[in-house]
């Protein structure tokens, strides 16, 4: 297993309420939801 370190931002309510929406829908936890988020950002 590759290390973690952690990611902590304040984001705006109406966001934040748009990606817990998006997790939940995904199925996933709030860790793996923003990691799938980040690598397809950055790999697109």
């Amino acid at each position: 297993m590759t290390g973690r370190k952690n990611l902590c931002a304040h984001i705006p309510i109406a966001l934040h309420e748009k990606v817990s929406a998006a997790r939940a829908e995904a199925g996933l936890n709030t860790n793996d939801y923003v990691t799938q988020v980040l690598n397809e950002y950055y790999d697109w």
